[in-house]
């Protein structure tokens, strides 16, 4: 006969055989015998069900992810990970995707799927990290400076531009300051700075140059 209703967990039914362990006579559903003077028993025989391994790839990024569990039945509750040491210059990991580009299905952490009856891999998503502008404000003066390395992500450090070809007149450039009236954080051409998460104004500093006197003698006279 069949197997009729019987099963075994994450195995498949592979026939009859007169020993337990496999090692005597197989018989296939619909075989016949001849039946010797004794009792028979036909055990059932079971194939384990192939697993499939869970992968977590970086998608780019460095660092790596591993589930210990892996790899599974078809069928079994699969809880997605995190990211681990998983990291990416200047992207924030965003979850993941069957598909590399994003286009499949996206999971987070903790969220659970049922295993394919196939290799499963699930790809880092990473979400560029914005950028912030430097400029230089003349401050009342004339010309200007323009850093081409400029937008900046938060934390880059940055090397302060001289003034160019900014000027006002009666004055000598001093610096900058990111404040207008000097009153913030002040920098000179070639100091460097951490880049923060906003956009950064440095406003040219501006000292007033000296005055002289023009004075009149009557030499001698009233």
């Amino acid at each position: 006969l069949d197997e009729n209703d019987m099963a075994l967990a994450n195995h498949t039914f592979a026939g009859w055989n007169t020993e337990a362990d496999g090692s005597g006579t197989a018989y296939a559903a619909t075989n016949t015998f001849s039946k010797p003077a004794a009792a028979m028993v036909h055990y059932a025989q079971w194939t384990d069900d192939g697993k499939y391994p869970v992968t977590y790839s970086a998608n780019g990024g460095t660092g790596t992810q591993t589930d210990t569990n892996s790899p599974y039945y078809a069928g079994a509750t699969v809880t997605v990970l995190d990211e681990n040491d998983m990291a990416l210059a200047n992207h924030t990991f965003t979850g993941w995707n069957t598909e590399a580009d994003g286009s499949g299905t996206a999971y987070a952490a903790t969220n659970t799927f049922s295993m394919p009856a196939a290799a499963m891999v699930l790809y880092a998503q990473w979400t560029e990290d914005d950028k912030y502008p430097v400029t230089y404000d003349a401050n009342g003066g004339t010309g200007s400076q323009t850093d081409t390395n400029s937008p900046y992500y938060a934390g880059a450090t940055v090397t302060v531009l001289d003034e160019n070809d900014m000027a006002l007149a009666n004055h000598t450039f001093a610096g900058w300051n990111t404040e207008a009236d000097g009153s913030g954080t002040a920098y000179a051409a070639t100091n460097t700075f951490s880049m923060p998460a906003a956009a950064m104004v440095l406003y040219a500093q501006w000292t007033e140059d000296g005055k002289y006197p023009v004075t009149y003698s009557a030499n001698g006279g009233t």
